[in-house]
């Protein structure tokens, strides 16, 4: 997929945002083990202060995991958890 656009002619600054999502799944085989987690994958000061559950949400793609990842659970009254899977 490629992105482009027209060039720029306004007096006006132009500001762009690409957002990219990769899901856990996109990623089957390689050093995933060692790059996953947040801690590895993220600096200090990205995760620093962050919740079990943010930090859950953080982990880049991984497929072969085995159960070793955390994945959040939402309950009933719609309150959000970590939960590991076997």
């Amino acid at each position: 997929m490629a992105h482009g656009t027209f060039p720029w002619q306004n007096d006006h600054e132009r500001r762009s945002i690409l957002f990219k999502y990769a899901g856990r799944t996109s990623a089957r085989s390689g050093p995933a083990s060692e790059l996953a987690p947040p801690e590895t994958y993220w600096d200090d000061a990205t995760i620093d202060g962050m919740t079990e559950e943010e930090r859950a949400v953080m982990w880049s793609p991984y497929s072969n995991h085995r159960g070793g990842l955390p994945f959040l659970d939402i309950d009933e009254e719609g309150s959000v958890r970590v939960e590991q899977q076997e």
